[in-house]
């Protein structure tokens, strides 16, 4: 029975979705970026192995 509570929280979830969706996009980008630089440099280490 506390209505300031509520008001906090419809205030903090317009806000906060917003900023969790963006931090969690940033994310998802650096862990790409991250498994496809691990992807190019196992792929060029198999192209070295078979060309020498």
């Amino acid at each position: 029975m506390r209505p300031h509570l509520s008001e906090i929280t419809s205030l903090f979830s317009s806000a906060g979705i917003h900023l969790f969706v963006q931090i969690k996009q940033d994310v998802r980008f650096l862990i790409f970026n991250f498994q496809f630089s691990i992807f190019n440099f196992q792929a060029q280490e198999v192209i070295w192995n078979k060309v020498f």
